[in-house]
């Protein structure tokens, strides 16, 4: 694959943010089921942000080890590579590995064709739901672990993250008008492919 626009990346320290752990599955299924009810009774859908990502924008070689984030890239021919890291050198970081739980899901009729795991070890895993919907859970050390997929070009993709039962929507990175996007403004996010 050509891969003409490269940017550093800048993960985040773990340290920078502190995460402590509520129920993953009750927030999973808030988000996932789309609304909340407010005191009477009445549904509230959350709001989504919608935000572009480039189209070829692929981060520079991600040094294992050297922060936490997850990374999102979005290649010809609607080809998504999602991957994560962990900050196991610095010593006031998580310590030997980051816990990452990521959702996906495609837009509205449009379904994978593909999908590729890299360096996934012992309990990492990627599970496809019906045509659109996507889980994947890595425990990243020292390395990076990810997964790729093809779907329809130009499709919107939908992300949600967790790390350590913690929403993780300020680690999550992109390319969006040839520079490094760090953290999603909502908890999910719609990442738009754009041309450059």
């Amino acid at each position: 694959m050509n891969r003409p626009a490269s940017v550093s990346p800048t993960a985040a320290s773990f340290t920078e943010r502190s995460l402590s752990s509520p129920g993953v599955l009750f927030a999973l299924a808030l988000c996932l089921g789309g609304c909340g009810y407010d005191n009477d009774g009445e549904a509230i859908v959350p709001e989504v942000v919608e935000a572009s990502i480039d189209l070829n924008g692929f981060f520079e070689p991600v040094e294992p080890g050297q922060g936490v984030g997850l990374f999102v890239e979005y290649g010809p021919e609607g080809h998504w590579r999602l991957f994560t890291s962990c900050d196991t050198s610095n010593p006031a970081g998580p310590g030997s590995q980051c816990p990452w739980e990521v959702h996906v899901a495609l837009a509205e009729g449009s379904s994978v064709r593909t999908f590729q795991t890299e360096a996934l070890e012992g309990p990492d895993w990627v599970y496809w739901e019906g045509p659109g919907n996507g889980t994947f859970v890595a425990d990243t050390g020292g390395d990076l672990d990810g997964f790729s997929f093809e779907t329809d070009a130009g499709q919107p993709l939908r992300v949600w993250a967790y790390l350590d039962g913690e929403e993780a929507h300020p680690y999550i990175n992109w390319i969006a008008g040839g520079a490094v996007v760090q953290g999603a403004a909502t908890h999910p996010i719609d990442l738009l492919p754009e041309l450059p």
